[in-house]
C-alpha cells in the first residue's frame, strides 16, 4: 500500500529519526551548494549565468536530500527504496515517461491558446547563442532533480508520514496538497495578483496529489513535475518570477487570462486525462 507502507519500521518515532537524517542532509548539501556557487561565481557575471549556476548548485543540494531519504527509507524505516516511489512490486518507468509526454501536449495546447487570447502579454526574447545550449542543458539534467525531490518529500515521505497518524484518505490529501500549495505562496510571482495566483497553485496541488492517490505512487506525477519545470525554463516565464532574467524563449507578462489558462487550464488537463484513463494507467508495469 503506497500510502501507508506496510513493509519495514513505519512508526511515529521512526519518521521523526528520519526528520533528523534529513536535518543534516540539509546541513550538508546547504554547505555545500553555498561553497560551490561562491567558488564558480566571479564579478561581472551576466544574471542569466548567474541564475543557471545557482540552478546546478541547487540541483547538487537536491541530489544530497535525495540520498537523505534514501538512507533514511533503507535504514531507519527497513524497507525499499521503491516505496516512497510507488506501492507496486516495481518501479513504472513507463508511467513516468508517459507523465513526461502528456505535460508536453497539454503545454504544447494550453499556451498556444493562451498567446492567442493575449498575444500582448508574450515577449519574445529570442535565443541567447552564448547561453542556450546551457540552459537546455541545465533544464534536462539539473530541474529533474529537484522536481523528484520534491516528489519524494511531500507526496512521498511526507504523506506515508502523516497517513500514520491521518486514517481519513480525504484528509490526508487535503493536507498535502495545502502545505505543497503554501510553500509557493512565497514565490515572487504571488506580487502579480496574490488571490489568483493562489489559486493557480492550489489547483497544481490538486492535479499533482490527487495523481498520486489515483494512480497508487509518484512515477506519473514525478514525470509531470519534471517536464513541466524543464519546459518552462526553455519557453516560458512569467515576468515576476523566481527566475528574474528573460532566461526562456518568451517572457509572459502578467495578465489574469493568460494565468488562467496556462496555469488554471494545464493542471486540470492533465489531471483530467489521469482521471479518465485511471484504469488503464494502474495496468501499466
Amino acid at each position: 500500500m503506497f500510502t501507508r507502507p506496510q513493509i519495514g519500521r513505519n512508526k511515529f518515532k521512526h519518521y521523526l529519526l528520519s526528520c533528523l537524517v534529513l536535518f543534516f542532509s540539509f546541513i550538508i548539501g546547504m554547505i555545500i551548494y553555498l561553497e560551490t556557487t561562491e567558488s564558480i561565481l566571479k564579478p561581472g557575471m551576466s544574471n542569466k549565468l548567474v541564475q543557471l549556476i545557482d540552478i546546478l548548485g541547487f540541483s547538487i543540494f537536491a541530489l544530497i536530500m535525495i540520498i537523505g531519504l534514501l538512507f533514511s527509507v533503507r535504514f531507519v524505516h527497513q524497507r525499499p527504496f521503491k516505496t516512497l516511489i510507488t506501492g507496486h512490486a516495481v518501479i513504472r518507468w513507463r508511467l513516468l515517461f508517459i507523465g513526461m509526454g502528456v505535460l508536453a501536449i497539454c503545454m504544447a495546447i494550453t499556451y498556444p491558446i493562451a498567446m492567442l487570447i493575449s498575444p500582448n502579454e508574450f515577449e519574445y526574447n529570442g535565443i541567447d547563442n552564448e547561453l542556450f545550449l546551457f540552459v537546455v542543458l541545465s533544464a534536462v539534467f539539473a530541474i529533474p532533480i529537484q522536481t523528484t525531490l520534491e516528489e519524494l518529500f511531500f507526496r512521498g515521505f511526507l504523506l506515508q508520514w502523516f497517513g500514520t497518524f491521518i486514517k481519513s484518505t480525504l484528509l490526508l490529501c487535503t493536507v498535502i496538497i495545502i502545505i505543497f500549495a503554501a510553500l509557493h505562496f512565497f514565490n515572487p510571482e504571488m506580487a502579480m495578483n496574490p488571490f489568483v495566483v493562489a489559486g493557480g497553485y492550489v489547483i497544481m496541488s490538486v492535479s499533482y496529489t490527487v495523481s498520486a492517490f489515483v494512480l497508487k505512487g509518484t512515477e506519473f506525477t514525478i514525470g509531470v513535475h519534471a517536464a513541466n519545470n524543464m519546459l518552462l525554463m526553455i519557453f516560458f516565464l512569467f515576468s515576476e518570477n523566481a527566475l528574474l532574467a528573460p532566461m526562456a524563449l518568451w517572457t509572459i507578462n502578467y495578465s489574469t487570462s493568460a494565468f488562467l489558462v496556462t496555469i488554471y487550464g494545464m493542471n486540470l488537463l492533465w489531471l483530467g486525462f489521469v482521471l479518465i484513463f485511471r484504469k488503464r494507467l494502474l495496468k501499466i508495469s
